[in-house]
């Protein structure tokens, strides 16, 4: 799977978790912060897409995700973050 499709089923996991995710111009990966008491995910938008979709896999990696579906492929990416 190329990073950008990656980058796009992990940003529906995020929402399926309630959490929005921004891209916004800075350096940096970004990360996962709480906005007026909603979850947000913050990455870089200059950023490649493969560390687009690794910085955003790492901040989904302490979710549960048992009762989710995940694509396997994507389920897989998140726990090799997770274990980065």
């Amino acid at each position: 799977m190329r990073f950008d499709e990656m980058t796009t089923h992990l940003e529906e996991l995020a929402g399926k978790l309630s959490i929005r995710v921004r891209w916004e111009p800075m350096e940096g990966a970004g990360g996962l912060c709480q906005l007026k008491g909603k979850k947000v995910f913050i990455g870089s938008s200059v950023q490649s897409a493969e560390q687009k979709a690794e910085a955003l896999a790492k901040a989904l990696a302490d979710f549960k995700l048992d009762d989710i579906y995940v694509l396997p492929e994507v389920r897989q990416f998140v726990e090799r973050m997770r274990d980065a």
